[in-house]
């Protein structure tokens, strides 16, 4: 290979792979990258980008795209793991901190790396420092920074073997027919379990090959790093007092011919006990006490669509500055509306209400819409996008009159999935780890743009909300969920009406911590008993409030004749971390029903949609601004 950075790069996409430059110091992309994971770029992007930083690596794009994939061992102990598992690939690369054993993409399935928990069809090797770069990830390749090809004999890069060991095509439910689990192949799917027991049997594996089924303590067994990798888990139960150093010692008391020297395994466990205080402070209470958990941490693991960067050293501490600030910027952008103006990838919304006011009423039919690329009303809708919608409260009957109506009213598409439990023989309760990586598996093998959880007191069945310390790990999840590129939603009630008016969301205010927008949807009725006995909004009163607009006359102007309107709901922002121009303090939506049982929708006019209608009827554009309450800039932006 040549030696120059640029001169690698080209003959890298001579061989038909995807490069892309990459962060000398920081491992990172320079470029967005995700459009290179589907096409390459061509030889005059690669020289621009190599001309603009010469001193960036050189990074390939696993997967597919490249028909690569690399087994990386960043320590002694993984390659040593890789080689017994049979990924010691003549084709390799000596890397700063170990090697990367590259192989032939198969070209038949989508094989993502160990942060989406498969590989081959199994679990991944739970060794510490041993990852697998598939489909959706990059590898630094040389003459990138301590980086060099290592191949055996006179092999090229022809002569590479093929990665036989695969798995299937990601797997997708069907849930037309309301299958149970055991009916779907879901093999290619990991979930993971007990991960004392997980780690506790491979090193009872590995122990076998030796006569006294015991591992030497010399010989790069990697002994260091299974003590470590143990304690690690081991925390989860165990704690980081003295149950985890009895842990230990039972540990290397079983499996190894001599335990570490004390001085060793005094530093294996004060490291662990370190990194648990550092990553985890809310497992301490305020006098650095751990806090015993009944049960290991969630496990969840999600790989997000876009970047899945390779891991850097623990002890790098990159905090953000004012340097960051055009990075951030662009790379929020991305994370454009699904609907808009209240929900975008990478985000958590609560929507709550009283029962039988409509919040999952208005939920299904806003995502409907989503998922066969419909605006609803004011909720504008660019391109499909796919849902997954866990209920956990209706049943046969009522999911499939639904799924009928929608079809029939709005269109047929694949993109709205649901799970229930009676599709199931395995219960979903994300208060128990087995129920919560069911749920996992789920998520892992639809791999939506969206999720749903109504309600969450269904989901986490037994949640005592009104108790600070039981939002904690609700939001745990939902900000993993958020943090992989998932749009949340989940549904809550609402306390019962107060003297000053309709309840909040039920239980603490810790819930609301890490929700960026809050939607409360309440039912406005004409007769007034019926408001009242049913903790509802009178018509005259939001007809007052609106100027004397009755919300039924003019949704029923807005239906068809045959038409009947039968419910109408307001839809009001509570807390929301962004302002948007687009947003609309309080909202009005009306569901009707044509005489074939049609659904209908309509909705009030959106903060831009009223500034359009109004300059269609020859207002100025500073009496739009006057009356909208929104900037001119903004203003001008919508009309022209």
């Amino acid at each position: 290979m040549s030696t120059t950075n640029m001169d690698a790069a080209l003959e890298y996409a001579e061989l038909g792979w995807s490069v892309i430059p990459l962060s000398a110091t920081q491992k990172h992309p320079l470029v967005k990258w995700k459009k290179y994971q589907t096409e390459h770029a061509t030889d005059d992007q690669i020289v621009e980008w190599f001309e603009k930083w010469p001193d960036a690596d050189v990074g390939i794009v696993t997967g597919a795209i490249s028909g690569l994939c690399v087994v990386d061992a960043d320590n002694e102990a993984s390659r040593l793991r890789a080689i017994a598992e049979g990924y010691d690939s003549p084709i390799k690369v000596q890397t700063k901190r170990g090697w990367h054993y590259y192989f032939k993409h198969p070209m038949d399935g989508v094989i993502r790396g160990p942060r989406s928990g498969v590989q081959a069809g199994k679990h991944w090797i739970d060794e510490n420092g041993l990852d697998f770069r598939g489909d959706g990830s990059y590898v630094k390749a040389p003459p990138s920074t301590n980086y060099s090809w290592v191949m055996d004999g006179y092999m090229d890069f022809d002569d590479m073997p093929k990665f036989v060991d695969y798995i299937k095509p990601q797997a997708t439910v069907d849930n037309s027919e309301f299958q149970g689990l055991d009916s779907i192949d879901l093999s290619s799917l990991a979930m993971e379990g007990d991960l004392r027991r997980d780690i506790w049997k491979e090193t009872e594996d590995y122990a076998k090959q030796f006569d006294n089924g015991k591992i030497p303590t010399t010989g790069g067994h990697g002994v260091h790093d299974r003590v470590f990798s143990y304690l690690s888990h081991a925390v989860l139960t165990h704690g980081v007092g003295d149950e985890l150093e009895v842990a230990g010692r039972d540990f290397m008391e079983r499996f190894y011919e001599e335990p570490l020297p004390e001085h060793k395994f005094k530093v294996n466990l004060d490291n662990v006990r370190e990194k648990e205080m550092r990553n985890h402070p809310e497992r301490f209470d305020i006098e650095g006490n751990y806090i015993p958990r009944d049960q290991p941490d969630m496990g969840l693991d999600f790989q997000a669509e876009e970047e899945e960067a390779e891991e850097e050293e623990d002890d790098v501490v990159k905090p953000i500055t004012v340097a960051n600030a055009d990075q951030l910027i662009e790379e929020a952008a991305n994370f454009t509306y699904l609907i808009e103006p209240w929900l975008r990838k990478g985000s958590i919304t609560q929507i709550f209400g009283y029962s039988g006011h409509g919040k999952s009423m208005f939920t299904q039919h806003a995502l409907y819409h989503l998922a066969v690329g419909r605006s609803m009303g004011a909720y504008e809708v660019e391109k499909p996008a796919t849902v997954l919608y866990f209920d956990w409260e209706n049943g046969r009957a009522t999911i499939g009159n639904m799924l009928n109506r929608f079809r029939n009213s709005f269109g047929s598409t694949e993109n709205f999935k649901m799970w229930t439990p009676f599709i199931s023989q395995k219960e979903i309760s994300l208060n128990d780890q087995k129920g919560l990586m069911e749920f996992q598996r789920w998520v892992m093998a639809i791999n939506p743009d969206v999720l749903v959880i109504d309600t969450v007191r269904s989901a986490f069945s037994g949640l005592e909300e009104s108790k600070a310390e039981a939002w904690a790990r609700i939001n745990t999840i939902l900000l993993k969920l958020r943090n992989a590129g998932f749009a949340v939603i989940w549904l809550h009630h609402s306390n019962k009406p107060t003297e000053g008016g309709l309840g909040r969301e039920a239980g603490s205010t810790n819930q609301l911590t890490v929700v960026e927008t809050q939607m409360r949807i309440t039912q406005v009725y004409e007769d007034e008993g019926t408001a009242r006995q049913n903790a509802g909004l009178i018509a005259r009163d939001v007809a007052e409030r609106e100027g004397g607009n009755c919300v039924f006359q003019r949704f029923r102007q807005q239906i068809p004749r045959n038409a009947n309107l039968t419910v109408v709901m307001e839809i009001r922002y509570g807390k929301v971390r962004e302002w948007s121009d687009l947003m609309e303090r309080v909202m009005y939506v009306a569901f009707a029903r044509d005489e074939h049982d049609n659904s209908i929708v309509v909705t009030s006019r959106s903060p831009k949609q009223k500034a359009i209608w109004y300059h269609e009827n020859n207002r100025t554009i500073d009496n739009i601004a006057d009356a909208l309450h929104r900037p001119l800039r903004t203003i001008k932006e919508w009309v022209e």
